[in-house]
């Protein structure tokens, strides 16, 4: 669209032909949203009507094909499932509390392992 347009002024309008304008648009405007209403309203009463067939047809349809795999569902699979936040914390806790056991573990395997080289090197004479 080029710039150089020509825009018309706009009309001079009574307060009283504005006010007779105004009521005949809102008039027209609540029939057409009314009319809108009315058609999502029938819509979504077949839609609930429909529901029952449509799943039964669907179960017909798919009655011979199996479930996809675990791996390609998305989301968490079936057995698995969102763990409460007590759970959570529980989980946390115990995996904590391996951790420390593993480290406590290791330390004393390694402290063993230096005393027994020490014992070791003093016995062949190495210090």
């Amino acid at each position: 669209m080029s710039s150089n347009v020509r825009v018309r002024k706009p009309s001079a309008k009574t307060a009283k032909s504005l006010t007779q304008q105004d009521k005949a648009a809102n008039t027209r405007t609540l029939k057409e949203k009314t009319d809108d209403l009315q058609t999502r309203i029938l819509r979504v009463e077949m839609d609930i009507v429909s529901a029952s067939r449509q799943a039964q047809e669907r179960r017909i349809k798919y009655r011979d094909t199996l479930p996809p795999e675990p791996s390609a569902r998305r989301g968490f699979a079936q057995g698995e499932r969102r763990l409460t936040l007590a759970q959570t914390r529980a989980r946390n806790r115990k995996t904590m509390v391996q951790w420390a056991e593993f480290a406590v573990t290791a330390i004393i395997l390694i402290g063993a392992c230096a005393w027994l080289y020490q014992w070791w090197m003093r016995t062949q004479g190495g210090f």
